[in-house]
């Protein structure tokens, strides 16, 4: 039995290509609902393709962006075409959830996790401790992930703070704004439109998030109707995302798989859970099978480190320079989830982005936290 704990994307990913090619996969959720409580933004580029059908992406779709107004702190905005869209999350987890079923996984519901002893997963059910005899186990649970700590996989890991609300207001349902600089030092804030009426706004930082949020909030005004928050995790190049002797393996945030340039983490772990299913089932090597992903993954966190020490001029300066008719274009043809597929042609089109390289090599000198 292979034995996955967390019902997100990640987790459904890995259980349906499990389960579709015959495994024994068992699903085990610590909350009583697939999908909640949502602590996401829900917004996918169009890479989403790859992974889901048109029927299903259109089973949770919720909107469809053409555009993107970037911020900064003192000078002009700048508008990207793009093509993007915002699903419903908790949708999303559970019709993931559904086809690995049909596939033939089964799903727990109301299981947490508590421990591991040998080929055994300790689980808490209705106030009682289950045991369970496995031949693999696999933590699709979360940034804080307990099957990481069973494992000495959780290492020291780092977090951005992320507040979100759904707002109403007046917005341009086809545009989502992205502000940097005073609002979220480190870090963003977003505003995503679900429908004229109606946004995602939200904003993450790794200190005094509140009180940030909050200023950021009486800025934009509306009246809030509900609240999210969660951490987000860092991609760390050191962290390992297995013990493959011990046949244990991580998936999406657990294994810290995730954009350090956004946040962003439902392709890549979804990816991730693939990419563990795939290598299960030829029995090869997990942790080599990721290395595409993370080369992907170690540009986003170089470009955040470049960013971590950016002032309120690099961001003007940065903004600016993505008004060239062919930085445009180049992002809006490519997507942000394989950044190496169009850095360089970034440079080629837009030389002046390399006077931002020294401030990674800052960021690679001082960050101790990544």
């Amino acid at each position: 039995m292979i034995a996955i704990i967390g019902a997100g994307p990640a987790g459904g990913q890995a259980a349906y290509e499990l389960a579709n090619a015959g495994e024994d996969v068992h699903v085990f959720e610590d909350h009583p609902c697939v999908g909640e409580p949502v602590a996401c933004t829900g917004l996918l580029t169009k890479t989403v393709h790859e992974l889901l059908t048109k029927e299903e992406l259109r089973s949770v779709l919720v909107n469809t962006l053409e555009a993107v107004d970037v911020i900064p702190p003192t000078g002009q905005p700048v508008r990207i075409p793009t093509h993007e869209y915002i699903v419903d999350r908790a949708g999303l987890d559970k019709m993931l959830m559904k086809k690995a079923q049909d596939a033939g996984a089964t799903l727990h519901l109301h299981h947490r996790f508590v421990g591991r002893k040998g080929d055994e997963i300790l689980l808490r059910h209705n106030g009682a401790i289950i045991r369970r005899k496995i031949d693999a186990l696999v933590g699709a649970d979360g940034p804080r992930s307990d099957v990481a700590k069973s494992a000495s996989l959780y290492g020291r890991r780092q977090f951005y703070i992320g507040l979100q609300v759904t707002l109403t207001g007046s917005f341009d349902r086809n545009v989502f704004t992205t502000w940097f600089g005073e609002a979220a030092p480190d870090f963003f804030a977003w505003s995503v439109p679900e429908t004229d009426s109606l946004a995602r706004v939200g904003l993450a930082t790794r200190q005094r998030t509140r009180a940030y949020f909050d200023a950021f909030l009486k800025r934009l005004g509306g009246n809030v109707i509900a609240t999210q928050a969660g951490p987000i995790p860092l991609y760390s190049p050191l962290a390992r995302a297995s013990d493959e002797r011990e046949r244990v393996f991580l998936v999406g945030d657990a294994a810290l798989i995730n954009k350090a340039t956004t946040g962003g983490g439902i392709i890549v772990g979804m990816r991730s859970g693939g990419i563990l299913a795939t290598s299960l089932l030829e029995e090869t090597s997990y942790e080599a099978a990721l290395a595409p992903l993370r080369r992907e993954l170690g540009i986003h966190l170089l470009l955040r480190r470049a960013l971590n020490h950016f002032a309120a001029t690099d961001y003007d300066s940065l903004v600016g320079l993505m008004r060239n008719d062919a930085v445009r274009r180049i992002l809006t043809e490519n997507t942000r989830e394989d950044p190496s597929r169009f850095m360089l042609k970034l440079l080629a089109a837009q030389p002046g982005l390399l006077r931002f390289a020294p401030k990674g090599l800052l960021g690679i000198l001082h960050d101790k936290h990544f």
